[in-house]
This record gives structure tokens, C-alpha cells and sequence, in this order.
């Protein structure tokens, strides 16, 4: 989702250098993960036993608090842009919530599953998704201006940097893994539980 409404905001701000503030954020993405997977492995313990041996039970329950109100409204941005997506793209008139029905009703059932099973899930559409994206594109290549791109920075730091920080947003998913893996990252035993 956030190739629909991430491109207008970023570009609305940094102009050309929209790219810049993309890969900035990726870049954060990128380092967060090194620092979850490092810390995991050196760890060799769940994200949560990890917490709660750094500060204590107490303090551990005020911690995943905040990750919870953060993973609350980090959902908004995702949700409603799959909304938009979907009345805007999908459908010339406004659908039924009935329609979506049976996707609730499976979405719910996986959440109440163990974490193999999306674990198995992404085993499977991981590697579709990827050849999706990278199909899609080689395909935009023939359209692309990269001239647009230059130079490099012409709408000034300010807004680069200004950009970079609204579409965070989007960004972050790395955090995720926090709550996904219980620490054995060799081995036989799976990731994912």
C-alpha cells in the first residue's frame, strides 16, 4: 500500500527529491532490522525475555503499552489507505461492507492462530510478491523520466529532511520482527512460532 498515497506526500514536499527522502527512510528501515536481527542473535532469547531481564517486569508492561498504542496508530495509515485502494481502484460504486465480510472473517481466524501459520503464509506469497514488484518495475522503466531527478537536492535539505519525517509512517515494519521471533535464528527450530 505504499506505492497509492506515499508518492503524492513525499513528492508534494521535496518536489524531484522525493527519492531521496524514500531511500532515507529505507535506510532507517534497513539499519533497524540489522539492530533487531543482530541484537536477537546476540540475545539468543525472545524479544520478551529480553525486555524483561533489561528492566524488569513492571517496566516491561509500560513498554509493550507503548508499542501497543504505536502499532495502534500505525494501523490507521495502512487502513485507510486500503480503503481508499480499494473504493477508488476496485469498484466504480461504493461496495457493501458485505463484500469484505469473508476477508474480516479469515483475517481474524488467522490472528487467533499460532505465528507459524503467517510465518508458512509468507514462505509461499513472499517470493510472488517479490517477482510482482519486481516485474512492475522493469515494466515502469519505459515511461520513467530520470531527467526529473536532477539535480540532486535542488529543493533544499529542509524539505528533503521534512519529507522523510511525514512519510514515516509508512516506514518502520521492522519492528514487527520484535514480537515474531523467539531468538533461534540457526538451527532446525523455525523462526516464526
Amino acid at each position: 500500500t505504499k506505492i497509492f498515497m506515499l508518492p503524492s506526500i513525499v513528492s508534494g514536499i521535496s518536489a524531484n527529491d522525493g527519492w531521496i527522502s524514500t531511500l532515507l527512510n529505507l535506510s532507517l528501515d534497513l539499519v533497524a532490522l540489522f539492530f533487531i536481527v543482530y541484537s536477537m542473535q546476540k540475545a539468543n532469547c525472545s524479544f520478551s525475555t529480553l525486555l524483561e531481564n533489561a528492566v524488569g517486569k513492571t517496566a516491561s508492561k509500560i513498554i509493550y503499552g507503548f508499542y501497543a498504542f504505536y502499532f495502534l496508530v500505525k494501523a490507521y495509515t495502512p487502513l485507510v489507505e486500503q480503503k481508499n485502494f480499494v473504493e477508488r481502484t476496485l469498484y466504480e460504486t461504493a461496495p457493501s461492507f458485505l463484500i469484505f465480510l469473508p476477508f474480516f472473517f479469515v483475517s481474524a481466524y488467522i490472528c487467533f492462530k499460532k505465528k507459524i501459520a503467517i510465518g508458512r503464509i509468507a514462505d509461499v506469497i513472499g517470493f510472488v510478491s517479490i517477482a510482482s514488484l519486481v516485474l512492475l518495475f522493469f515494466l515502469s522503466f519505459g515511461n520513467a523520466d530520470f531527467s526529473m531527478a536532477l539535480p540532486f537536492g535542488i529543493t533544499g535539505a529542509k524539505n528533503i529532511v521534512r519529507a522523510t519525517f511525514v512519510s514515516l509512517p509508512w516506514y518502520g515494519d521492522a519492528v514487527y520482527l520484535l514480537f515474531l521471533f523467539d531468538g533461534n535464528l540457526g538451527g532446525k527450530k523455525p523462526l516464526i512460532k
